[in-house]
């Protein structure tokens, strides 16, 4: 039956799964500046919270499952330059977030920390920072039109854009990845071509 939730600035850690399942949550969730970490679990399946979510610039880790199931969040989530790591399943079933920015900081994609993000629309830029976009890591993000990747990313996991069927055009793949996956891009069927990079040397 909770309803609203403040966090104080002085608050400095929030244990993993404190607030999960807390669907009577709504409105929006302000979380204070100078936290390092997202614990895992800790505001998983809060599915009445509303509107955007501002990841603080000091955050370097977002823990698993963190925020999977907000499907009140909506509007474009910004992962800041911090943060190294999104955990798997960290943004699992946020159907309303329409865009996705990820910081310069940003070193590995979880498994399945985007997916079933459907209304994520357009080109999603992969920065050449991150060097492993984990299995299932966009899994069934059916709005999705174009994913470019920095020369940087060495891995492509396993199904990581499985059923994205709104992919279109040419996908490059750069010279610095050397695996790609199982069905890694299965039932994207409006892909017209791939350029492989030269270092490639698994497609699962």
């Amino acid at each position: 039956n909770l309803t609203s939730l403040v966090i104080g600035p002085g608050v400095s850690s929030i244990g993993r799964g404190a607030f999960s399942g807390c669907s009577g949550l709504t409105g929006e969730l302000a979380l204070p500046d100078g936290r390092r970490e997202i614990e895992p679990w800790v505001f998983a399946f809060c599915s009445g919270v509303t509107g955007t979510l501002t990841i603080p610039d000091s955050v370097g880790h977002i823990g698993a499952t963190a925020f999977a199931g907000w499907v009140g969040l909506t509007g474009t989530l910004v992962i800041p330059a911090a943060t190294t790591n999104t955990d798997d399943g960290a943004f699992e079933n946020c159907p309303g977030l329409s865009d996705l920015v990820l910081g310069n900081g940003v070193k590995r994609i979880g498994v399945q920390a985007f997916g079933r993000c459907g209304g994520l629309a357009g080109t999603l830029s992969v920065p050449g920072n991150v060097t492993d976009v984990g299995d299932y890591a966009f899994v069934n993000c059916g709005a999705l039109t174009g994913v470019t990747f920095g020369l940087g990313v060495t891995r492509i996991g396993s199904y990581a854009f499985l059923n994205c069927p709104e992919l279109t055009g040419v996908l490059v793949i750069p010279d610095s990845v050397t695996e790609i996956g199982v069905s890694a891009f299965i039932d994207c069927a409006k892909l017209t071509g791939v350029t492989l990079g030269n270092q490639v040397a698994r497609i699962g």
